[in-house]
């Protein structure tokens, strides 16, 4: 088609040119990237929907420039792990708390050895 009809030809080579492009803009949730200076001496940034600062590189760019993102998901997650508790003492009359949980329960790296994490966000 590229060879009977010259547009079709010029949108292919067209979309060449958008091949691989980031196709929007996205702000992850709770990343935050600190710095000792000004970020704008560090990379680009743009103005978010709520007036905050981005900046205009991808976690991974970012990360090849050496900046540092942390992720703070905590918040939701406490409040998923509280109603857990609450739904364990209506469902089984057993009270949980998390300093009951073991980090070293060795049933805990079996099930993430299997692979199997369904349902599983961060570990």
């Amino acid at each position: 088609m590229t060879e009977e009809d010259p547009k079709i030809a010029e949108l292919i080579q067209l979309t060449g040119l958008l091949e691989g492009l980031i196709p929007h803009v996205g702000i992850h949730a709770a990343g935050i990237i600190i710095v000792d200076n000004p970020i704008i001496n560090y990379a680009p940034l743009y103005r978010g929907a709520e007036g905050e600062n981005v900046i205009q590189y991808d976690s991974k760019y970012a990360e090849k420039t050496g900046l540092v993102k942390f992720d703070f998901l905590g918040l939701k997650t406490l409040t998923h792990t509280a109603e857990t508790f609450r739904l364990i003492k209506k469902s089984h009359g057993k009270t949980i708390t998390k300093g009951q949980i073991s980090l070293k329960d060795s049933r805990i790296y079996e099930i993430m050895s299997r692979r199997d994490t369904v349902g599983i966000f961060q570990f």
